[in-house]
């Protein structure tokens, strides 16, 4: 059973983060089963991409794991390949390399879904919230 009832303070930055990635996944979804070209799949994609940005970048103030200098974690690494991909994805559209686009734009948000399921490990903050524990 899922619980969304927030028993530990959560920061803004945590909160943006969370709330446009979860948009972020239904948006992709949306794109990524529209017909490719038409107004809902371009509206829907750059809606996904401005988000996911924005997911990407907020995560360098989220910072548990301090595996490396700064307290940044494996995660951030992520986060940098994302926003590569999503520069590489959206210059593959302009350019009509719709094989390309399509590649990085699904690799793109399989990452984002295997990014969600992590953070809904029990032990991690999402998950406590999720799950309660």
């Amino acid at each position: 059973m899922l619980l969304f009832v927030v028993q530990q303070p959560v920061s803004t930055v945590t909160a943006v983060h969370a709330s446009a990635a979860l948009i972020a996944v239904i948006l992709g979804a949306v794109a990524l089963s529209s017909r490719k070209g038409c107004l809902l799949h371009r509206v829907s994609g750059y809606c996904w991409v401005a988000l996911l940005t924005g997911v990407a970048i907020s995560s360098f103030w989220l910072r548990t794991v301090h595996w490396f200098p700064g307290g940044f974690g494996p995660i951030h690494i992520l986060s940098v390949y994302t926003l590569i991909c999503l520069v590489s994805g959206v210059t593959a559209a302009r350019r009509h390399r719709v094989k390309t686009h399509r590649s990085i734009m699904l690799l793109t948000h399989w990452g984002l879904l295997g990014a969600g399921v992590f953070t809904l490990l029990p032990h991690r903050l999402m998950g406590v919230i999720a799950w309660g524990g």
